[in-house]
């Protein structure tokens, strides 16, 4: 399979009046054009047939007959070799494209250059490759220009160079590549700054989308979705994932699944949900496979099986999906489909965290200042990677990062910055930091005395599950700090407390 995005469009049909005669099986030649053309063959006589659409049989016998019956036309060498190659009889196929490119027939040099790229009837040439693309786009392929553009994209075989590659693609979309014209929308997105120009790339996106080009359904719905170019729009956002997973993309069958779990546009469900994430995880997909494991550690759409979903976890792994490596080494951590082995899990969340995953460096932070790496305590380096999770916005890096200043671990007793790192934690979501900001004001750790601000804060934490925030809150409803007295409020929060330790 060629690089993402980067198959060949040479098979994608572009309207074309066909004039009728009376009878075409007596005419083998205008048979096999209107049985084999295809639609970005400039040259073609008749409309374009899909590559998949081609009836195999009776292309064969009419293009056969044609080369027989008119063997100086090269358009027939190549027609014959398209149906040829579709028939996954290469070896011929490769024979009937260099007939056509000695010719001088523009397509066959695309073909046969895409022969020789991916070893499909000869040995692999890169270097062949190459000239034959850049034959092809002089003489006015649109194939040619784009496989030399995604050449010129990518660095392979070619210096990298992006001037050249969207010369190519400008030079495709003009004659109707729409793989050209995802890939001009794809540059266009990345370097879009304002609501107007997203809308533009949206639109871009949405003509490659109606021409078939599964990339580009997917962007359009991941647009729809951010709602970075018009409002957010879920509903049409699932239509397009849906028809890039039926033509199938494995991201979009992922990001679909996402949404039947959330019920975002589409209705919640979970069944839904888990076969989208397995479609995806079959065809390639990191995020799909991550998602399955995920899928089969909760239960989602089925029964619990945790050895499956740290099967699908490792998987991702392969493909150093961060979210899947942090995924294992919490499953060593937990014992969770696997004997439970803290070094092991160590290194999972070291790698993870070097890939710069949030949890992953929280985790590789606690692993590294609770020795629990295989040998001592080494909290330099639990800070160190505690204090990146805590840049990265996570809530609860941000709560251990305070507690370490608020007890002098590795870094001076600072209780001032102690109250910022809680509060940051308690703000992002982190009932741990919720608690401990909300006994910080209660006590007037790091500032004044705040009574009733505290108590909120220990009240939201218990009510997040905190248990410490339950005991504090009961304490501060029995003893009428930062709240009205009331013990049955305090009997109630300290008996959920209770209940919740056991």
């Amino acid at each position: 399979m060629r690089r993402a995005g980067s198959v060949p469009i040479w098979l994608v049909a572009i309207a074309l009046a066909t004039p009728a005669f009376a009878d075409t099986a007596l005419d083998p030649i205008r048979n096999c054009d209107v049985l084999a053309s295809a639609g970005l063959d400039l040259n073609r006589r008749a409309a374009g047939v899909d590559r998949n659409a081609i009836d195999i049989a009776a292309a064969r016998s009419a293009c056969a007959a044609a080369v027989a019956q008119e063997p100086g036309d090269p358009r027939l060498y190549f027609l014959l070799g398209r149906v040829l190659d579709v028939a996954n009889e290469l070896d011929a196929a490769f024979v009937q494209f260099r007939r056509a490119t000695e010719l001088g027939y523009p397509a066959a040099h695309t073909m046969l250059g895409y022969a020789y790229e991916h070893g499909r009837g000869t040995a692999p040439n890169p270097r062949k490759a190459i000239e034959l693309y850049r034959l092809a786009a002089d003489l006015g392929d649109p194939t040619g220009h784009y496989n030399l553009g995604i050449l010129y994209k990518t660095g392979v075989g070619l210096e990298k160079n992006p001037d050249a590659a969207f010369a190519h693609f400008d030079a495709a979309a003009a004659s109707g590549h729409m793989g050209a014209l995802h890939e001009i929308a794809l540059g266009r997105y990345r370097a879009a700054r304002t609501q107007e120009q997203h809308a533009g790339v949206l639109s871009l996106f949405q003509q490659a989308a109606a021409a078939g080009i599964p990339g580009a359904a997917y962007m359009a719905g991941s647009m729809l979705d951010d709602g970075f170019a018009t409002e957010r729009n879920p509903a049409r956002a699932a239509d397009f994932y849906r028809q890039a997973a039926d033509a199938g993309h494995a991201d979009a069958a992922w990001q679909l699944g996402l949404k039947y779990v959330a019920g975002d546009g589409v209705p919640v469900d979970p069944a839904m949900a888990f076969k989208l994430y397995r479609q995806a995880a079959d065809a390639g997909s990191a995020g799909g496979m991550f998602a399955l494991g995920d899928a089969y550690e909760t239960g989602l759409g089925g029964a619990v099986d945790l050895e499956a979903a740290l099967f699908w976890f490792r998987q991702g792994a392969v493909l150093n999906h961060p979210d899947s490596i942090n995924a294992v080494g919490v499953a060593y951590s937990n014992g969770l489909g696997v004997a439970a082995d803290d070094v092991e899990a160590g290194k999972w969340f070291l790698r993870a965290a070097e890939l710069n995953h949030p949890w992953g460096m929280k985790n590789a932070g606690d692993w590294f200042s609770e020795g629990r790496m295989g040998g001592s305590a080494d909290i330099e380096k639990g800070i160190y990677w505690t204090r990146k999770a805590a840049d990265a916005g996570l809530a609860e890096a941000r709560t251990r990062l305070g507690y370490f200043y608020l007890v002098g671990m590795g870094v001076e007793e600072d209780l001032v910055e102690a109250l910022r790192l809680f509060r940051l934690g308690a703000e992002g979501g982190d009932r741990v930091g919720m608690n401990n900001y909300g006994h910080m004001l209660q006590n007037g750790f790091g500032t004044a005395v705040d009574a009733e601000g505290g108590f909120y804060w220990l009240l939201r934490a218990a009510r997040a599950g905190d248990i410490d925030g339950m005991e504090n809150v009961a304490g501060a409803y029995r003893d009428g700090f930062g709240v009205a007295q009331d013990t049955e409020q305090a009997d109630l929060w300290a008996a959920r407390a209770a209940e919740a330790r056991q």
